[in-house]
């Protein structure tokens, strides 16, 4: 009993000791595991640091990179909108308005395309209250080399300046969209006159472009010209003398450098004759685009892309117009 009592006791001993063998092992690595923690830790917090700054760096760079994104988008949705802005077909009869979108919406453009295919003879009064009568309207001249009827040219431009123009957000009010209407010089004027700038209406401006082409005997008369009222114009236009010829300078030369036409030397022609700038209320001017009796003007006129490059360059005149308005 005592022999089995001594090794029961031995053995006992024994077990104490191997278990306090392990536990001392086992602090130990818990020690290293802690040490290892600990460097792990403060390895982590450098490297979050460190990374931080590089990721604050990096969130400006990402900042100007969506913002530039949404920039090309923007300009890309732009694009594409008027990639895909259907514009419509002429319209029959006098005074056609298409409301505009965005900040140009309040921006009115009177487009008047030149003459019709038949003239009126009857007399009007020249101005308000004038003595001196003309015919109502002409249908105007003709090219001499291509054979193109100048109320032809007129109003391809004039379509072509109504759907840039709409592409841009303007207001747009076309005098006609086809050549068998029957509207005067005056009438033309007070149709631009509907849209001057009222409570009612909300408008901020309101212009009126006419579209025209030159003819002359001197087959050698070359080049685009603008017509604007002097500043003695004894009607109201000539209170909008200033206005009229902004409007004049801010149309000629982006208009000449689109088409290639010639702007003449003497490209402001000042007259009081015209009746329907005479009896307009609003700023208004005529483009001349160039002399229809000039083989290389009338040539030009029916080149392929012509219509739409002067478009783009009335366009950016009108642009450049408003801009100095708003």
């Amino acid at each position: 009993m005592i022999k089995n009592s001594k090794i029961a006791a031995l053995c006992a001993l024994l077990a104490i000791c191997c278990a306090m063998s392990m536990a001392f092992v086992g602090c130990n690595k818990n020690n290293e595991d802690d040490e290892s923690v600990t460097t792990e830790v403060s390895n982590t917090k450098d490297y979050t640091d460190s990374e931080t700054e590089s990721i604050s760096s990096d969130s400006e760079d990402i900042s100007d990179v969506e913002n530039a994104s949404e920039k090309d988008s923007e300009a890309q949705s732009n694009e594409a909108a008027t990639e895909e802005m259907t514009y419509p077909e002429p319209q029959e009869g006098t005074d056609i308005l298409y409301e505009g979108f965005g900040k140009n919406k309040d921006y009115v453009v009177v487009i008047d395309a030149g003459h019709q295919r038949h003239g009126m003879t009857d007399k009007e009064p020249n101005g308000p209250g004038s003595d001196v009568m003309k015919a109502m309207v002409s249908s105007g001249t003709q090219g001499a080399f291509t054979g193109v009827p100048e109320y032809e040219l007129n109003l391809a431009v004039a379509l072509e300046l109504r759907n840039e123009l709409m592409s841009r957000g303007y207001t747009v009010v076309m005098v006609r969209e086809t050549h068998d209407v029957q509207v005067s010089n005056v009438g033309r004027a007070q149709i631009a006159n509907k849209y001057a700038p009222s409570e009612e209406n909300g408008y901020k401006c309101t212009i009126n472009v006419r579209i025209h082409a030159n003819g002359s005997e001197n087959s050698s008369a070359s080049g685009a010209l603008m017509c604007s009222p002097t500043k003695d114009n004894p009607y109201k236009i000539g209170e909008l003398y200033e206005e009229c010829l902004a409007l004049a300078n801010a149309i000629i030369d982006p208009y000449c450098e689109a088409t290639g036409v010639n702007k003449r030397a003497s490209h402001i022609l000042y007259g009081d004759n015209m009746t329907g700038t005479n009896w307009c209320e609003v700023p208004t001017t005529i483009l001349e685009m160039g002399f229809m009796t000039n083989e290389g003007d009338d040539t030009l006129m029916q080149s392929e892309g012509f219509n739409r490059k002067a478009a783009l360059g009335v366009s950016d005149g009108i642009e450049a117009f408003f801009e100095a308005y708003r």
